[in-house]
């Protein structure tokens, strides 16, 4: 089987696609190709290789410059030229392969009139439903609904990244759907073997937050970070990733002595940094519609790591967290941040919850679990090819 997938990110890097690819590339009956949308500069298709560990897969990355984490409305004319270009791409090229495996709606809607007409299967993989992640005109936000439907009721199998989702997606009624949710392979990465040199900045006694992601609005990091700042004598945060926010972050990182900036950071180390801090943080702002049906990475590297977790209140996946007091769950004030600190600190005395926290993931979300589901689906897959 020849697969091709499609991602509106360089994947530099991006768990998702990259946990998948690499678990696909262990099946040798399966050629693997990426194409990827590279926002941080203008240049023309390039193919590249992306390492993974199991192997090498060939990347084609087209630059067409982005704006990062800025909104719809900011990205619009960068989006409209990456969508043409793809489009055309795929008629040029789409038959070189079997399947076409789409992680966002701006490549499973382009993809769809090139897989009917060359006869292609299609899986259509939602890592965030596009309506709810976006701000803009109700009439604007209907139209785009109408069109991820569409996608998902057209194309051959549909991913979702948890059950809560499924409620999410309506009207949708997609042919065949498996959910994977966002969990490390633990395997991989061995994140918790002792042996590995640490990469963290501190050495203090403050209560060590870490966060490492997408640095954009709606994630109370900037309201997060100032609140940390008020608070330096008791803790201190570790912050890496890229977006949007990097020159404010800076800014704040530049004037407190207890925040840690980190930069872009490959997966490895980010699961590195995780172990090394004492509390992960995932601050979905819940005004925003897709943030409540959110699956965080962090959730799962959580409860992978054993490390507790601070969360947004009525944000994805906090409500476990909440039921099983795996962490501390918060309204976006400093007064219950202040609460939140005390949580976390009476947890991290607490020498029973990493065996927890390990049997919750290894029970329901291990990525043993999610990898057998995505190779259930391709050979499904094979099978109505033959």
């Amino acid at each position: 089987m020849k697969i091709l997938m499609l991602r509106t990110n360089k994947v530099d890097p991006d768990p998702r696609v990259e946990k998948e690819a690499n678990s696909l590339i262990k099946n040798k009956d399966i050629d693997l190709t990426i194409h990827a949308w590279d926002r941080t500069s203008k240049h023309k298709c390039v193919k590249e290789t992306l390492n993974l560990i199991n192997g090498e897969v060939p990347i084609y990355r087209i630059g067409i410059k982005g704006n990062w984490g800025k909104g719809m409305k900011k990205n619009i004319i960068p989006a409209l030229k990456y969508e043409i270009y793809l489009f055309f791409w795929l008629l040029k090229n789409i038959k070189k392969y079997d399947i076409i495996h789409a992680f966002d709606l701006m490549t499973g809607y382009p993809a769809l009139f090139p897989v009917k007409l060359f006869k292609k299967k299609l899986v259509y993989d939602c890592c965030d439903y596009y309506a709810d992640s976006q701000k803009g005109p109700e009439i604007i936000m209907k139209k785009l609904r109408k069109i991820e439907t569409k996608v998902f009721e057209k194309a051959d199998y549909s991913i979702i990244c948890s059950e809560k989702r499924i409620e999410q997606i309506k009207p949708a009624n997609p042919r065949k759907m498996f959910i994977i949710h966002n969990s490390p392979n633990i395997n991989d990465y061995n994140i918790n073997k002792k042996e590995q040199t640490k990469i963290i900045k501190s050495n203090s006694n403050r209560l060590k937050f870490v966060y490492v992601g997408n640095f954009c609005n709606d994630r109370w990091l900037l309201e997060f970070l100032n609140e940390a700042k008020k608070n330096s004598d008791e803790i201190e945060v570790h912050i890496g990733g890229f977006g949007g926010l990097n020159g404010q972050i800076k800014k704040l990182s530049e004037k407190a002595d207890n925040i840690f900036m980190y930069g872009k950071m490959k997966y490895s180390d980010v699961l590195q940094l995780e172990r090394e801090g004492d509390c992960l943080v995932a601050f979905y702002e819940t005004h925003l519609k897709n943030h409540i049906y959110a699956a965080p990475n962090k959730f799962y590297e959580a409860l992978a790591i054993g490390k507790p977790l601070m969360m947004l209140k009525g944000s994805g996946m906090s409500e476990i967290v909440e039921k099983e007091k795996i962490g501390a769950v918060i309204e976006p004030n400093g007064d219950s941040f202040k609460e939140g600190i005390k949580k976390i600190k009476a947890l991290k005395k607490d020498k029973s919850l990493k065996k927890k926290m390990n049997n919750i993931f290894k029970k329901e979300f291990s990525w043993e679990i999610m990898e057998k589901r995505l190779f259930d689906l391709y050979e499904e897959l094979k099978e109505e090819m033959l």
